[in-house]
């Protein structure tokens, strides 16, 4: 195991393993940390991709893999930086605390599902209410219209036939003839015409009405359609509408949420906010001496250009040799 962890840490086996327990405990505890977040995430992914969304079991292991592996670079990144610039530590902090915090999300997503999906019914009913208000509003001003002109269209054919029955029984409102006269023919002739205005203006608002309802129903089709496949959003919306409705469940929430956090910190936390250890110090010393020697082999060979500008050719053959000579000293030590 321990080999698998300084492979994770990047760090020389051979060369840990000459320093004491606290060096090996160090890159144990680095290595497990990024070890647990990877299968965590790679967990977590596989089970919303199954249960939530449905995907089936080679899409819930292939986005499982993704997302442990993303998480994977990611953690190794701040794992294995070295500097310590105030902006680079302020990324790596920010980058852990943001996955920390979708690691949460998604955990209370799967284990609240039912909660979720309860919720998501809710808002469901909500946005087909709202829907439909929305459409008998727009229409509300035309629909009033063509139900006044119904009516009005009713009143003229109860009007016109009061007339023509009272001129066909002699009525002195009319011409005072019994039966049907050339006035009760007219008459006739005129509450005909208001019954047929009456059936185009009941012919209007039924078609009116109709082109209403298929708007409706193409609104709760649309709606339907979404419900069936909500997304992560959706889901996220949905639960937390559910927790601000109990305190307590809210407080469950923030409390696991926040012991979620804290695991997936840990490599950070191991890395950054435990002291310096002796194999550390060792390639921190070591990376020091070489930079050094790199700096000073630099300012050498600036020299030896300088100085060879003044050199015959046979003098620079001869310092070619001399440097040859050092540098087969320099393998042999």
């Amino acid at each position: 195991m321990l080999k698998l962890f300084a492979l994770l840490t990047n760090s020389q086996l051979a060369q840990l393993r000459a320093h004491g327990p606290v060096s090996i405990n160090k890159v144990v505890a680095m290595g497990m940390g990024l070890l647990g977040v990877t299968l965590f995430w790679t967990a977590i992914s596989f089970g919303i991709a199954y249960h939530l969304f449905e995907c089936g079991v080679l899409g819930s292991l292939g986005a499982a893999l993704f997302a442990g592996g993303f998480v994977f670079t990611i953690d190794r990144i701040i794992i294995l930086g070295k500097g310590k610039d105030q902006l680079m530590a302020g990324v790596r902090i920010g980058l852990s605390v943001i996955i920390a915090l979708l690691g949460g999300v998604c955990l209370d997503l799967l284990l609240l599902k039912s909660e979720v999906e309860q919720e998501l019914v809710a808002i469901h009913r909500d946005q087909v209410t709202h829907a439909m208000n929305r459409i008998t509003d727009r229409h509300a001003a035309e629909l009033d219209q063509a139900t006044e002109r119904v009516e009005q269209a009713r009143e003229e054919v109860v009007l016109a036939e009061s007339r023509y029955v009272a001129e066909i029984n002699g009525s002195p409102s009319g011409s005072g003839r019994y039966g049907v006269g050339q006035v009760a023919r007219e008459k006739g002739r005129f509450l005909r015409q208001r019954q047929e205005e009456l059936a185009r203006e009941q012919q209007q608002l039924s078609l009116l009405e109709t082109q209403v309802g298929l708007e409706r129903e193409s609104e709760k089709a649309t709606l339907q359609e979404r419900q069936a496949a909500p997304t992560l959003f959706q889901r996220i919306h949905a639960m937390h509408r559910y927790l601000v409705k109990d305190w307590m469940v809210l407080v469950a929430y923030l409390m696991l949420t926040l012991a979620v956090m804290v695991f997936e910190l840990t490599p950070l936390v191991v890395k950054y906010r435990t002291p310096t250890t002796s194999f550390e110090a060792e390639v921190e010393a070591v990376d020091r001496l070489k930079r050094a020697r790199v700096a000073s082999l630099i300012t050498r060979q600036e020299q030896l250009m300088g100085f060879n500008t003044g050199m015959t050719l046979g003098e620079r053959r001869a310092m070619r040799v001399l440097n040859e000579v050092e540098k087969d000293n320099d393998r042999a030590a």
